[in-house]
């Protein structure tokens, strides 16, 4: 859980979401292993409420993705 709990604070440090959306989800499963509820709860949730940004899509993939389609 320590490990856990240093990689949920570094990733906010350097503000890479992905890693701390998957270390606070590790870290609540950990907790509902050991049957701690309200803990797994709160560190589950807490990943669910990240939320990460939408992935830039290049349009000359989009254009070559339809001009495929078009022949």
């Amino acid at each position: 859980m320590q490990l856990l709990n240093k990689g949920i604070q570094q990733a906010q440090e350097i503000q890479d979401l992905r890693a701390q959306l998957y270390a606070l989800g590790q870290l609540g499963q950990v907790y509902e292993f050991a049957k701690q509820w309200p803990t797994a709860q709160q560190h589950t949730e807490s990943a669910l409420n990240i939320q990460l940004p939408a992935p830039i899509v290049s349009p000359v993939i989009i254009s070559n993705h339809f001009s495929y389609f078009s022949s």
